[in-house]
């Protein structure tokens, strides 16, 4: 049973000289366990565990030394009570060792952290053990011990795993990490660690934005060193300042370099620091020294620091940031969503970017909540006037989801791996697709870009204030581009917009915005693009109601960015269908002047290129008739029979030839046809001239025809009937 010892320090020293034991916790001292381990480790199989309460100093530094060693009583106490009278000591601080031959051993290391728990309430203690069984023959417990510490030490800051069995490659771990520390300073003189440059690629148009600098250990004796293997082992070292400041110092080398070759195309460079970077260093007068000495600009440079290294309430780490944007940098949040208070970070930091983790498209396919949660970490990032990139895209279906949501930049193995730098490339790099070049963005259209990227494409309101669509309503947007060169595209269309593009007629986006060009435009068409004319010409927002494939559409435009060093501006466009329930107040407004309107027509007929008709309107002076016929051949035939002039028929049905009516709009450059014919009125047996108007459209895949049919009445008789009789 453990005794607080320090209560009769007489007794103690009396007993100490006896049993030599620990004089806090009364449990044999290192020497005296390593003994009994050794005299019975022959005996049987046995365990070994080695148990460490990670933030024990927190017990010391808030509530005294005192509470400490009551509490380090305490666990001897319940080491005791678990295990028995079995060798056990108390190593140093707050670690323990014992040696077991018990089963179950997940049971009693649960009960001996449930006793610490409950020790000491005050805090949260986190106990982690290693678990080392020596195979038969072994014999040095000095090794035994120091396997069964490697096991513990290798869930250390592992918030969800207290125990872990050793595992002969944490003797190799270990030996890397040594190897690490011993030839750090030798990699940097002779440049085993390389800078390599993953490009950023730009979504909305699929060209390089940027890159990030990125360390490899390329070394003469263990080959590849993973970043992974040694930055971590660097951190805990406090040598990763001096890594970072020469990935910096190679970076502005490249560039320099670079520079001097004709044809050469900088771009921005993101670099990566560290919480302890701040911590060892000066890091902004650091690096404001090398770009001085190597000439960069310092908006050359993007920072990025990971957001596990950002805590709540760090004043120190929140001001250094704020130098940084002072002094003219960028700081970009690397990793977000991989710590455990990203939205805190948000409100409590300063970033320009948030590099969104690659974590969230491991489970992109077979998880449908990740789409929700990266739409959502946009939308949220929009509203924060935060720049998004999207780490870790390795798929087209990926690509093409982060784009129709507004994600602006991307980076991953799609579009490239990380490459050594090359003085080669002018304007163009290499990619993933070995036949085909990135082509390197030019720098001056950033601020062009960025205004783009500020367009929020998930709101429900992108363009102007109105009644908004329905949730199930999904948005028709698409942001054109056009450049005084007479080129135009989209960098942007969601998909009810790619829809409305097949509507009219256009086999693809890239048809679709140079539509301007085409010498046979619809009428639609043609008030489209003078509404773009109209939008770019005022600046401001310009909307309209158009017509498309038989369907009332709301369309509003607005320049969203201009670059006029490029000739070029971006035109935000959002067609919303009025059919829809959502736009409750236009509809309305819709629906009763449509009411108004069909009172001017005697009857409207569709008919369908399978051959069926369908009669929506009919007024008392003639029959129904389409019902009667399986064709519209028969049907035209009797109607033109009972109805039309016998002169006029044969150019009623010539008229009526459905297979050359979207020929005949397209000459006319509109998007019907109109003729007149004589047609009888049943109720007075008299002939009168009547106005016949077909407009083709396309409904699900089909095509159809309107047709509408009305009298020419209320005519000015002094200044129409001569000219129209004529």
């Amino acid at each position: 049973m453990a005794m607080d010892w320090t209560q009769d320090a007489n007794g103690f020293a009396g007993f100490l000289r006896r049993e030599r034991r620990d004089e806090l916790t009364g449990l044999p001292t290192m020497m005296a366990f390593m003994e009994q381990a050794a005299r019975q480790l022959p005996m049987g199989p046995s365990s070994f565990l080695y148990f460490n309460v990670e933030n024990f100093r927190v017990v010391n530094q808030e509530f005294g030394f005192t509470a400490g060693n009551h509490l380090l009583v305490r666990i001897a106490g319940a080491l005791e009570g678990s295990f028995g009278p079995v060798p056990m000591a108390r190593l140093n601080d707050d670690r323990f060792v014992v040696m077991t031959r018990q089963p179950d051993l997940d049971e009693k290391i649960q009960a001996v952290i449930e006793t610490v728990e409950q020790a000491e309430t005050r805090i949260i203690l986190t106990v982690k053990v290693g678990i080392y069984a020596p195979p038969p023959g072994a014999s040095d417990i000095a090794i035994i011990l120091d396997r069964a510490k490697l096991a513990c030490d290798s869930i250390k800051g592992m918030y969800d795993q207290t125990i872990a069995y050793f595992d002969p490659a944490m003797e190799e771990q270990r030996s890397l990490q040594t190897y690490i520390l011993t030839n750090f300073y030798r990699a940097l003189a002779e440049n085993w660690i390389e800078v390599w440059y993953q490009p950023e690629i730009r979504a909305a148009t699929r060209e390089v934005c940027g890159f990030e600098a990125l360390a490899r250990w390329r070394d003469p004796v263990r080959g590849i060193i993973s970043p992974a293997a040694f930055i971590p082992v660097l951190e805990n070292a406090h040598l990763i300042d001096r890594l970072d400041l020469y990935i910096i110092q190679h970076v502005c080398e490249d560039q320099l370099r670079g520079a001097k070759r004709p044809g050469w195309k900088s771009s921005h460079i993101s670099v990566n620091l560290s919480r302890v970077d701040f911590q060892l260093r000066d890091m902004l007068g650091e690096i404001e020294a090398i770009c001085r000495a190597y000439s960069v600009p310092k908006g050359y440079l993007h920072i990025e620091i990971t957001e596990s290294a950002l805590t709540e309430g760090d004043e120190f780490l929140k001001k250094e940031i704020q130098r940084f944007h002072a002094a003219g940098f960028e700081m970009w949040m690397d990793d977000f969503g991989s710590g455990y208070s990203s939205l805190n970070n948000l409100k409590d930091f300063a970033f320009d970017v948030i590099k969104i983790d690659m974590a969230f498209l491991r489970d992109f396919e077979t998880k449908p909540q990740t789409r929700v949660i990266l739409e959502a970490i946009v939308d949220m990032a929009k509203r924060l006037d935060i720049r998004t990139l999207c780490e870790g895209v390795e798929t087209e279906e990926q690509y093409a989801f982060l784009r129709s949501i507004g994600c602006e930049v991307l980076q991953g193995y799609l579009f490239s791996p990380p490459m050594p730098f090359s003085e080669e490339h002018t304007g163009e790099v290499a990619g993933a697709d070995k036949a085909k070049l990135l082509v390197i963005e030019d720098t001056a259209a950033e601020p062009y870009f960025r205004n783009i990227g500020r367009f929020n494409v998930l709101a429900s309101q992108p363009i102007t204030h109105w009644d908004a669509p329905s949730k199930e309503q999904p948005l028709a947007l698409g942001i054109l581009e056009v450049n005084e060169n007479g080129t135009r595209r989209y960098l942007y269309a969601s998909a009810p917009f790619q829809e409305l593009a097949d509507t009219v007629g256009f086999l693809s986006l890239e048809e679709a915005a140079m539509g301007y060009k085409k010498t046979d435009k619809t009428t639609a068409e043609q008030r489209f693009w003078q509404l773009v004319d109209r939008a770019m010409q005022s600046g401001r927002r310009e909307s309209m109601e158009n017509f498309i494939g038989g369907r009332a559409y709301s369309v509003r435009m607005a320049v969203i960015a201009r670059d006029e060093a490029r000739g070029v501006m971006a035109v935000a466009i959002h067609i919303v269908d009025l059919s829809e329930l959502g736009v409750q107040h236009q509809r309305r407004l819709l629906d009763i002047a449509t009411r108004h309107m069909l009172q001017m027509y005697t009857r409207l007929d569709v008919f369908c290129e399978d051959g069926r008709a369908e009669n929506l309107v009919i007024d008392a002076s003639q029959q129904r008739i389409m019902d009667r016929y399986q064709t519209n051949v028969g049907s035209l035939q009797e109607y033109a029979t009972m109805y039309i002039a016998p002169e006029d028929r044969k150019n009623f049905l010539a008229f009526y030839d459905f297979q050359t009516v979207e020929e005949r709009s397209l000459r006319a450059r509109s998007d019907h046809t109109t003729a007149v014919f004589r047609v009888l009125d049943e109720a007075t047996g008299a002939y009168g001239c009547q106005m016949f108007t077909l407009i083709p459209f396309r409904l699900e895949s089909k095509r159809y025809v309107l047709s509408c049919v009305r009298r020419i009445d209320n005519l000015d008789r002094e200044r129409s009937t001569e000219g129209f009789e004529k």
